[in-house]
C-alpha cells in the first residue's frame, strides 16, 4: 500500500516505471558512490520511445506494448529458454503467435481486464474443453523464491560477494548504505529482498 501511494500522484510513465523497477531513482542516487550520477532520460530511454510509439493507445494498450517489447522477450522468455535448455528440457511457450498477439491486442480494454475473473477470455475460450477444475484453478507463480533465499542460505554467500574487496575497489556504491539495507532487510524492518538479489547477480556478472 505504501509502495503504491508513493507513486499515485506521479505522470503516468513515471508510475509506469516506478511500479515496474526495484530500485527507484532515489534509492539509486543514495546507494551509488559519491562519483557516480544518474541519467534517467538515458537510463529510461527505450522505455519512453515506446511510450511515444503507443502515443493514442489507452493506457493499459500503452502497458502492454511496453511490457511485450521490454520485460517478456528480455527476461520472462529468455530466462525460459536459457533453464529449460541447461537442462536438456525442450519447452513451448504457447500463446505466441503473431497473429494471436495481434488479435488481443485489439480487444477493447474492457474485455482484457476484469477484477472479478483473472484470464476472463482464456477461460471461457477454453470452457468444454479443459476440465471446470483446471478453469477454475488459482493462479501459480513461476518465480523462484528469492526472498527466502536471500534471508536463509544464500545471506552469508551474497555478503561475502557484495562486501568483498574486489566489489569495493569497483567504488560503485556506498557501502554503509548497503550494510542498512541488508540490515533492515535481514531483521524484517524492510523487504530489499530483490534489490540485493540485483546487485548480487551485477556483481557475480
Amino acid at each position: 500500500t505504501r509502495f503504491l501511494a508513493e507513486h499515485a500522484g506521479k505522470p503516468f510513465f513515471e508510475r509506469f516505471m516506478g511500479y515496474s523497477t526495484y530500485w527507484s531513482v532515489a534509492d539509486q542516487r543514495r546507494l551509488l558512490s559519491g562519483d557516480l550520477s544518474i541519467d534517467t532520460e538515458s537510463m529510461y530511454s527505450i522505455h519512453r520511445a515506446l511510450f511515444a510509439r503507443c502515443e493514442g493507445l489507452s493506457p493499459l494498450n500503452t502497458m502492454l506494448v511496453t511490457d511485450l517489447c521490454t520485460f517478456l522477450q528480455h527476461l520472462n522468455l529468455e530466462n525460459m529458454d536459457k533453464t529449460s535448455m541447461a537442462n536438456a528440457v525442450e519447452m513451448r511457450v504457447p500463446f505466441l503467435d503473431h497473429r494471436l498477439v495481434a488479435f488481443a491486442l485489439a480487444l477493447p480494454d474492457s474485455d482484457k481486464l476484469h477484477y472479478t475473473e483473472r484470464k476472463a477470455i482464456l477461460r471461457r475460450a477454453f470452457k468444454g474443453v479443459l476440465p471446470r477444475r483446471i478453469l477454475q484453478r488459482r493462479k501459480t507463480g513461476y518465480s523462484p523464491p528469492v526472498r527466502s533465499w536471500v534471508r536463509s542460505f544464500m545471506r552469508d554467500e551474497m555478503c561475502d560477494t557484495l562486501f568483498s574487496a574486489r566489489a569495493g575497489a569497483r567504488g560503485l556504491w556506498d557501502t554503509a548504505v548497503l550494510e542498512t539495507s541488508f540490515a533492515e532487510n535481514t531483521s524484517g524492518m524492510a523487504d530489499h529482498s530483490m534489490k540485493l538479489w540485483l546487485l548480487f547477480v551485477l556483481e557475480l556478472w
